[in-house]
């Protein structure tokens, strides 16, 4: 295929294919997408200018990448602007090449506003959807469980007496509360494996914007429990590659068990911690404890550590061995620590960079 050939298809594709000098910066080549994508968001002339008008996280991210782009090449990288229209999302692909001896960049972008909204969008919704599965499983299973056992205790009070109109009516009680909780149960069962199920999917996102988010549909509805949730949200942004949706999924199960084993009146708190290579996530709760005999077990897969909950919740899922391993997928690591009687903290340590 020939030069002329090429000049030709990059002329007229979609994506926005340039080439740049890498000791000056400056755009050498931009086919018709790219100009027209200057024309619209103002003029760039070379690769500063764009990194100029990006948040300064991206901005970093960015110069990092271009340092290290003849060793590791700039794929996938999406970053975020500014502009009248509002914030524009593109998705950064460069490859280094040489020319007559001179080091240059080849490379071509793709606007992903739209795919990045709706994405957000849908994950806005899975943390209303979680929130209301954690209510589920610990006000409406809660309360279940307890009718179960007082119409147990009335059957057994009553001695069973055959003839009695009341039998078959606590029966029918007893039995309706067992199977709903069932339901229930294997309907969160089914959830949670259902999101260990689907691929990997790492992404470059805020975390505070995400816990923000789910944070602001859960702590609204655990008021209805009587426990107070209470978020810590960072000043400063944190960006990471992760998995939003395995991410909240994690949350749910360990704000779950939170509130499982938290009296009215407690509290559960989460907040985050970030240093240079890692970021820290911290939920911890003012509930029962876990027994210094059972720490060790807790993440076990077929774990002897799974207790009821303290309004009857039974254990659902697969518990914190399928945490921990979606914790692991995204490269991070979970550990607790827990004092009887007085709560639990789970800190989730997950790696800034994608390697």
């Amino acid at each position: 295929m020939t030069n002329i050939a090429l000049k030709v298809l990059t002329e007229n594709s979609n994506l926005m294919v340039f080439s740049l000098d890498r000791e000056s910066g400056l755009f050498e080549h931009a086919n018709h997408a790219f100009r027209f994508f200057q024309e619209i968001q103002g003029p760039l002339q070379n690769i500063q200018d764009l990194a100029d008008r990006l948040p300064v996280e991206d901005r970093d991210l960015l110069q990092a990448r271009l340092l290290g782009v003849e060793n590791s090449p700039i794929e996938g990288t999406v970053v975020k602007f500014s502009s009248e229209g509002g914030q524009v999302y593109l998705e950064l692909n460069m490859y280094p090449y040489s020319e007559a001896g001179i080091s240059k960049i080849a490379g071509y972008a793709r606007d992903v506003t739209l795919q990045t909204e709706f994405q957000q969008a849908i994950l806005g919704h899975n943390s209303m959807k979680n929130a209301i599965l954690n209510i589920l499983s610990h006000d409406l299973v809660g309360s279940l469980a307890i009718l179960e056992k007082l119409a147990v205790l009335a059957l057994e009070t009553s001695g069973r007496k055959q003839g009695d109109p009341l039998v078959p009516v606590l029966t029918s009680m007893q039995e309706m509360c067992r199977s709903n909780a069932g339901l229930i149960r294997g309907f969160l069962r089914k959830e949670f494996l259902t999101s260990m199920g689907v691929p990997l999917n790492r992404v470059r996102a805020d975390l505070n914007d995400m816990l923000k988010g789910f944070m602001g549909q859960f702590a609204s509805m655990a008021a209805e429990c009587g426990i107070s949730v209470q978020y810590d949200q960072g000043k400063s942004p944190v960006h990471l590659f992760m998995d939003q949706d395995k991410l909240i999924q994690v949350l749910n199960n360990l704000l779950s068990n939170a509130l499982k084993f938290t009296p009215s009146g407690g509290m559960v708190r989460v907040w985050v911690e970030s240093g240079r290579d890692l970021v820290t996530i911290c939920v911890s709760d003012t509930g029962i404890g876990i027994p210094a005999h059972l720490k060790e077990h807790v993440f076990e897969k077929f774990s002897s550590s799974k207790r009821t909950g303290l309004n009857g919740e039974e254990p659902h899922g697969m518990g914190l061995w399928a945490v921990k391993t979606m914790v692991e997928w995204m490269g991070g690591n979970i550990r607790v620590d827990s004092t009887e009687g007085q709560g639990t903290e789970f800190r989730i340590e997950l790696p800034i960079t994608q390697s």
